[in-house]
């Protein structure tokens, strides 16, 4: 690999990496990075991760999150979308995941400087 590439592949690895509340968040390597340590998660809860990493400080409805991480074509409970939260709640505590009661899920940064 020659000198450029390797500078190349930083600045994307860079560039994939989201900080938020204490957590560095991989979109490139589907990973959560808390200290350096890596935090299990499922691909539905990275999604749902991402997803509302993307939509930050906006309300999303469980619709929207449904439709998006599990597809329109999903035929099941809706509630496949609390319990993917509630694990996620668990996992990355430090996020401020708000619950909107009658509509939907919306995160919340806690600290512009992480």
């Amino acid at each position: 690999m020659t000198k450029g590439t390797c500078k190349n592949s930083a600045k994307e690895h860079r560039d994939t990496l989201q900080h938020m509340d204490g957590y560095a968040i991989s979109k490139k390597q589907r990973a959560v990075y808390q200290d350096s340590m890596e935090i299990q998660l499922t691909s539905k809860e990275f999604e749902v991760l991402n997803y509302f990493v993307e939509n930050k400080n906006n309300l999303l409805s469980r619709k929207q999150i449904l439709n998006r991480v599990w597809g329109k074509d999903y035929f099941g409970s809706d509630r496949v979308v609390d319990d993917t939260i509630r694990r996620l709640r668990r996992k990355v505590s430090k996020l401020n995941i708000e619950t909107i009661y009658g509509y939907g899920y919306k995160l919340v940064q806690n600290n512009e400087n992480h």
